[in-house]
């Protein structure tokens, strides 16, 4: 049992893309591709998904400013500060729902920074994004930065250059 076990974690390690350091740039969807919920969307609710790991749990203050929900609070604070969306208090009064989350398995690989768009009406994931989330303060500074920048490139998608 134990063998068969090993032999699935190796054969699953080697089916897994191994990361880049050099960083590239993200394809920029097409915007006819894009949910047009996302693209008219002029108000947002942000849920908190929170973190599905009881140890990984107790170290989120560590790399968020001492705050335990820290993953929630600076998403909220720079989703606000780039003021695309008027953030409503209630899920009934927005037009899409940011949900934020913080997934972690552990011996799998580095924890991921789960950000879905959802219909605030039916629950549908219009549009999901997962980033790396190294354990650090420097770690989660970037996967915070990314997950804005994925929510920016859907949001506020640019045309194509004209041939």
């Amino acid at each position: 049992m134990k063998a068969s076990a090993a032999s699935f974690m190796l054969a699953l390690m080697l089916l897994l893309p191994i990361p880049s350091t050099a960083k590239t740039a993200k394809p920029t969807p097409s915007p006819s591709h894009i949910p047009s919920q996302i693209l008219s969307a002029k108000t947002a609710f942000i849920s908190y998904a929170g973190v599905d790991n009881p140890y990984f749990n107790s170290r989120v203050t560590k790399f968020t400013g001492g705050d335990p929900y820290g993953i929630y609070n600076q998403f909220y604070d720079a989703i606000n500060k780039w003021g695309h969306f008027q953030l409503v208090s209630t899920p009934a009064d927005a037009d899409v729902i940011l949900e934020i989350s913080a997934i972690y398995t552990p011996g799998i690989g580095s924890p991921i920074l789960h950000l879905r768009i959802l219909d605030p009406k039916t629950a549908v994931t219009l549009w999901a994004f997962y980033e790396e989330l190294n354990m650090s303060p420097q770690g989660w500074d970037k996967a915070l930065s990314q997950a804005m920048d994925d929510i920016q490139l859907v949001a506020t998608p640019t045309s194509p250059p004209s041939k």
